[in-house]
Parts: structure tokens; sequence; C-alpha cells
């Protein structure tokens, strides 16, 4: 980040959704807090939201006798992955608020993470996704859940790829070769997620990745990578975890997710036709979706045949996807700067205010 430009400071919402400050947040090893680290070296917060308190959060006083205090800030850049922070949450908590964020608004967010309706949004718009067949959880009053007559009529071709449908960072994702570890994925996933898509597997996959934003006027592209990966598909190990466990990536100066990634920026293997069908189709998803920020856009290309298709919509993506803005000339300090511009912009472009006071019953005084 431009430190000549904007001070900022760093925020920590733990998996129980509590919000922290402190210096201890400067290094990632620290990552690793019990509940006594975070006593003894953050600060507990929480969003004050109001008029009088318009984009400030509030120290939680330590003691019965201390007075809260308050930190004032101007934007939120937002670095979360999954569920509650990439999904449209946070940022409906942003909107309500009224306080400016970097990414996707609410309704893109909230679509993006659904790969079900993202799927049938982009194909009524003409991109080419894979077919899928779309499971909901049953209902059950009991731990035990029956999803044999979810699976005992569908006719699929097996092998085929299970994933959860409002997962990401390849979650749950896993192959299938026949009912019974199709039923074995779906109960999985049920543990995860209310809905499970089902998607034919294609032999000789390539995975290729691009990233787009508006954050610097017109819509553009960055460079296409091919991640390496291992096996069929790249997992949630691969992306957050290769090279070590959790620990010792955040404790090493590398394990920045997909920044950490071995990869091939501009694939050579891929024709003119090919490069246009994914930078297009990659354009064509962003506006659809009506999207801001810088999210990856994944696609999947069949080496058999050549044909490519659509996979997903990172709205937050790893590393900001930085490594791929940097052959365009765009670094990542001039990538957050951008980001953080075009929050500004969005905030302070809209309405004041979404009430016609003329058509409330309680007039303010």
């Amino acid at each position: 980040m431009d430190q000549n430009e904007y001070d900022s400071f760093l925020v920590y919402v733990d998996t129980d959704g509590a919000w922290w400050i402190g210096d201890a947040l400067s290094n990632k090893a620290n990552y690793h807090f019990s509940s006594d680290d975070k006593k003894k070296l953050l600060k507990r917060v929480e969003l004050s939201v109001g008029r009088a308190s318009k984009g400030a959060l509030r120290i939680l006083p330590s003691n019965v006798f201390s007075k809260p205090k308050e930190i004032h800030f101007d934007i939120a850049l937002l670095a979360f992955h999954g569920t509650g922070g990439e999904d449209g949450k946070f940022q409906g908590l942003m909107e309500t608020a009224g306080f400016a964020y970097t990414g996707t608004r609410v309704m893109a967010s909230s679509v993006c993470m659904n790969k079900a309706l993202t799927k049938a949004i982009l194909r009524a718009k003409g991109v080419s996704v894979l077919p899928e067949i779309v499971l909901n959880r049953p209902i059950s009053k009991t731990d035990f859940l029956d999803i044999t007559a979810l699976t005992e009529n569908i006719e699929v071709k097996y092998p085929v790829i299970v994933k959860p449908c409002n997962l990401g960072s390849s979650v749950g994702v896993s192959k299938a070769y026949d009912l019974k570890e199709l039923n074995s994925a779906l109960l999985n996933i049920f543990k995860l997620d209310e809905t499970a898509i089902i998607e034919p597997y294609i032999e000789n996959l390539e995975e290729y990745n691009i990233s787009v934003t508006k954050a610097f006027g017109e819509v553009q592209v960055s460079a296409i990578e091919r991640p390496l990966k291992k096996g069929d598909f790249l997992h949630f190990k691969d992306k957050y975890l290769s090279g070590g466990n959790m620990a010792t990536k955040l404790a090493s100066s590398h394990g920045e997710g997909m920044a950490d990634l071995s990869r091939v920026i501009n694939p050579p293997e891929l024709t003119e036709t090919q490069n246009n069908i994914i930078k297009e189709g990659a354009i064509k998803a962003f506006n659809a979706i009506n999207c801001n920020g810088a999210p990856r856009i994944d696609f999947l290309m069949n080496k058999n045949n050549g044909e490519i298709y659509l996979c997903e919509i990172n709205t937050i993506p790893g590393s900001f996807a930085f490594y791929l803005w940097e052959h365009e000339k765009i670094n990542f300090t001039k990538l957050l700067s951008g980001l953080i511009e075009e929050a500004i912009f969005e905030r302070y472009s809209r309405p004041t205010s979404h009430f016609d006071m003329n058509a409330t019953i309680f007039k303010q005084k």
C-alpha cells in the first residue's frame, strides 16, 4: 500500500466473528492466536454504526471503569476469503453503515459465491459453462441424513466432479467414480453447505485464470495464468498450504495462497483465438454480474477438443491476484490504490439517501 497516500491499520476478524486490532497483526506468524494470546496481544473492537460515529471502530473497555475509545477510518480494504466475508454479508454491513469498501457490491458478491446462480446468469448471457445438476440438502430433524432419494434416479456418466455450491477455495471438491462415492461426497458437502453441484469430469483438463478490473477507468484484463497443479484440480491445500502446514506457512516469508503457487504466465500453448475467448468471456462475465474490484475469473479447457468453459468468479482472490497485474505494468501498490480510489468513488457517487422524505410515516424534526 502507498504509505505516502494512506494511513492504514489491520483488523482481524476471527472464526467466531470477533474483531481485533493490534500491532501483533503486522506479523503473520502471530495468526495462530489462542484465546489468551488475543487478550494479551490484541484489543477487541466493534463496528460503530450511526450518524454520530460514522466510519469508526469502538475499542471495547478492558474494565467497567474504562471509557470506550474510537478509531476512525475512511475506507475498508477487504481481504476476506469465503463465507461471511466474500458472499455479500460483510458487504451488506458496510452498505447499511454507509462505509466505503473495496471489491464487489452486495449483489455481485452474493451471486458469485453461489456457483449455480452464477452459471445460470452467465449461460443466459452466452458464456460457455459446464452443465450441472443441483441438489439441495434434505431436511432432517436428526443427525442422520438420508440422501439416497436424491441420487437414486439421477442420470450421470461417471466419473463426476462434486462440489459445494456456496464455498470458495475449492473446499469440499471431490471426484466420484460411482454412486457410492457420489453419496459419500454429498454427505461431506452437506456438512458444510446446503446445496451441492454435480458436473461432468473432463479428462485432460487444464485451468486458466485471468483478472478483470475497471478500477482505472475502462474495463481491462490482466495476464492469463496456467497454475501448475499436482492432481486433477487445485485443492484448498494446494492453494494455501502447499509447501507446509498452516503454522509453517505463517512463519515463513512466503505462503501467500495462490501467489505462492508455481504458474505459467501467458501460456504459449494458447492460440490467439483461445486467448480471446478467455479475455472476452471474462469481460462479459464481469459486466453481466456488475462486478467491482479485481476478481479473478477461472476457466477450464478440454485439451482434447479445445473447448473452454468459465468455472467460477473469485471476487476477492488470494493476494488480490497482483501477480497477474504485474505483467500488465500494474504493480501491487498501484493495484491497491486503484481499488481504494474505486471504492471511494462508488461510495460518494451514489444517492445520499434512499428515502423519499415525503413518503415517510414518522417525520424527522
